[in-house]
C-alpha cells in the first residue's frame, strides 16, 4: 500500500497554522486525510530541527551506536515516549527508533549505519531454574534490570520480561510456551 506524501510546503503551512492558534490538531488531520500521530511527528521535527526537519530527504540519516542505545535504554526504560525519544535524540522517524527496539527486543544486533561495527547483545538460552534464580535475583536487589542482566549476562529486556512475567503470573509465567499450542479453554 502506497503511503500518502506531502510537500514540504503543505507540512509547513499546518506546523505554522497549530502553532498559531489557528486550527486543532483534530481538525488538521481531518482536513488533511491523514491522523494526528502524523501531525504530532511534524510539529515534533519543526520544534527539534526547524523547518529543515520537514524538508524530503533522498538519503538515510545516520546514528552513531552511541545514539541508537541510548535512545533504545530510555525508552526500555520509560523515561519518556517514542516521540519524546525522538525530540530528545533528534531522530528523523519514530519508525526508526521501533526498528531499533524491536531489533534490540529480538536480541538482534544494532549495527551502526554505514560503519559495519556492531553492538554486542548479550543472547542465551536459559533453563526454567536459571530464569528462576534470575529473577528472584532481580527482586532482591531492587529490580535492578541492569545489574542482573550484566552479572547472569543475559539481555536487559530478557530480565525485565521475565520479571514482568513472574509477578503477573507467578512460576508459570517463566516457562518457555513458545512453539506450544494454546489449550481450548484459554482465549
Amino acid at each position: 500500500m502506497a503511503r500518502k506524501g506531502y510537500s514540504y510546503e503543505i507540512k509547513i503551512e499546518a506546523v505554522k497554522s497549530l502553532t498559531e492558534g489557528r486550527i486543532s490538531i483534530n481538525a488538521l488531520a481531518k482536513q488533511l486525510g491523514t491522523n494526528t500521530s502524523r501531525i504530532h511527528e511534524w510539529l515534533s521535527k519543526y520544534r527539534t530541527m526547524g523547518a529543515t526537519g520537514l524538508e524530503y530527504s533522498p538519503t538515510n540519516q545516520h546514528y552513531p551506536n552511541e545514539l541508537k542505545n541510548a535512545a533504545v535504554n530510555d525508552y526500555l526504560a520509560g523515561t519518556s515516549t517514542l516521540l519524546g525519544i525522538c525530540e530528545k535524540y533528534k531522530i528523523r522517524s519514530m519508525s526508526q527508533l521501533r526498528s531499533w527496539i524491536k531489533k534490540y527486543n529480538d536480541n538482534k544486533e544494532l549495527k551502526a549505519t554505514g560503519t559495519g561495527e556492531s553492538i554486542e547483545m548479550n543472547v542465551r538460552k536459559t533453563t526454567f531454574d536459571e530464569r528462576v534464580e534470575i529473577v528472584k535475583a532481580c527482586i532482591e536487589q531492587g529490580h535492578n534490570y541492569n545489574l542482573i542482566a550484566q552479572t547472569y549476562q543475559a539481555s536487559y529486556q530478557q530480565v525485565r520480561s521475565w520479571t514482568k512475567k513472574y509477578e503477573q503470573y507467578g512460576l508459570e509465567g517463566l516457562h518457555d510456551r513458545r512453539g506450544r499450542r494454546k489449550s481450548k479453554t484459554s482465549t
